[in-house]
């Protein structure tokens, strides 16, 4: 693609709108394919696969470069953080036995591992010792969306800018 990039702002509100459109796409998608089912692909990943596909189109064939409105986002993953929770019940864990007090036991090892890991990391590049955990349990076992939920705590506690792209780049590389 040749020629000037033309950028275009998407309000948080259109934001928004576009991407229930885009999960609504991916359930109806996932729901019709037989392979996405198959592989439990979920519903906003197949969605943002082809809204990812359709951006790039845009840029490579007009020019034009997306840039969206997030000021929803955070209040959004907490309300999705929170929603998690909401079915648990403590009957369902004392049914779980011994087997899931092991399970326990061995998650809780792994979250102090991966910080243990991430400190180090952290520490090896120079970085603030405060990055250790968004590079470690954040990421790892809280995945994207809570490495991008606690980036700007981070942030602002760090010094550092590209938290978001770190965490980011941490749970990708979880994966």
């Amino acid at each position: 693609m040749t020629g000037a990039l033309t950028e275009f702002h998407v309000s948080d509100h259109l934001a928004l709108t576009l991407g229930l459109v885009v999960y609504l796409l991916g359930a109806h998608l996932t729901r019709r394919g037989r392979v996405l089912r198959d592989w439990n692909i979920p519903e906003p990943v197949t969605g943002g696969l082809v809204a990812s596909l359709a951006a790039l189109a845009l840029h490579e064939a007009a020019g034009l470069e997306l840039s969206f409105d997030l000021a929803s986002r955070d209040g959004l993953l907490v309300l999705f953080f929170a929603a998690l929770g909401l079915n648990a019940r403590l009957s369902d864990l004392a049914e779980g036995g011994r087997p899931l007090a092991i399970l326990l036991a061995l998650t809780l090892a792994f979250i102090i591992l991966q910080d243990v890991a991430g400190l180090g990391v952290a520490l090896a590049f120079g970085a603030p010792a405060g990055l250790g955990v968004l590079m470690g349990s954040a990421a790892l076992i809280g995945g994207h969306g809570t490495a991008i939920a606690w980036a700007q705590e981070a942030a602002s506690v760090t010094g550092v800018e590209a938290t978001m792209e770190l965490g980011v780049a941490m749970a990708t590389l979880g994966l």
